[in-house]
């Protein structure tokens, strides 16, 4: 069997060799650890910076142009802040904090004014949280629909929780308009059914850091999970995956 990774720069093992995007740091993150506990091939096709967006349809690229038989899926979910696209024949990815790099000016000359623009009129923390929540059923549902075994993990916040406060459960419409939206509001607990650990890995290391100060070392920077933090996402991992496997 084939364990097939996707994610951001923490699936991608960005630090544990360089920081940046370099296929060696894919060599040492969790999800190789994983692999070869459970003596599965492997390949990673995270990338550092990328959205939610990108990770449903790359991963649902590879799927179906190269087959999904006796392969094992392994998603871990990043911030539902960023965004990402192809311009121009670039690709674009940015975030509420960070700009497109330099290189990605050359998609057209509107790139950094449209970042202005994605800060102002779509960082709404509802429309984050409800994207979210639909991007991970919509992945997970695929998934089962066709057999393939997977397990999940949301790197920086599970959806539903905003990023500026994190324990704030966001409801999936507005009350603030003319019109009325009342299409339900589901639960993130929903997302519970599938095989997915319901707690963010950001927020299990930093409580290990608190919790036993000095035992645990687990950051490379203060981004990026260092060699004994991606054991431990490992570990947190390990049982979703025995129980996917056992059910074949």
């Amino acid at each position: 069997m084939k364990l097939l990774a996707n994610g951001c720069s923490m699936t991608h093992g960005q630090e544990l060799v360089t920081d940046s995007y370099n296929p060696a740091n894919t060599e040492l993150c969790y999800a190789k650890i994983l692999a070869d506990q459970f003596d599965m091939s492997y390949d990673n096709i995270a990338l550092p910076g990328i959205s939610n967006k990108h990770i449903v349809e790359s991963t649902l690229d590879y799927l179906i142009t190269k087959g999904y038989e006796d392969t094992f899926v392994l998603i871990g979910w990043t911030s539902p802040i960023r965004y990402c696209f192809t311009h121009n024949n670039y690709y674009v990815r940015f975030n509420i904090y960070n700009p497109p790099a330099e290189g990605e000016w050359l998609a057209g000359p509107q790139i950094t004014e449209f970042h202005k623009q994605f800060i102002k009129h779509m960082n709404d923390p509802v429309d984050l949280a409800r994207t979210m929540f639909h991007e991970v059923n919509y992945l997970a549902t695929w998934l089962e629909r066709n057999s393939v075994p997977y397990a999940m993990s949301y790197m920086f916040e599970e959806p539903g929780y905003s990023q500026s406060r994190r324990r704030l459960v966001t409801p999936h419409w507005s009350k603030r308009t003319g019109e009325t939206l009342d299409f339900g509001n589901p639960s993130p607990n929903y997302l519970h059914k599938f095989n997915i650990l319901t707690q963010a890995h950001w927020y299990a290391l930093g409580q290990l850091t608190k919790n036993f100060p000095g035992r645990y070392n687990v950051w490379a920077s203060g981004r990026h999970p260092n060699r004994q933090g991606h054991e431990v996402i490992a570990k947190r991992l390990k049982p979703l995956i025995e129980k996917q496997i056992n059910t074949i």
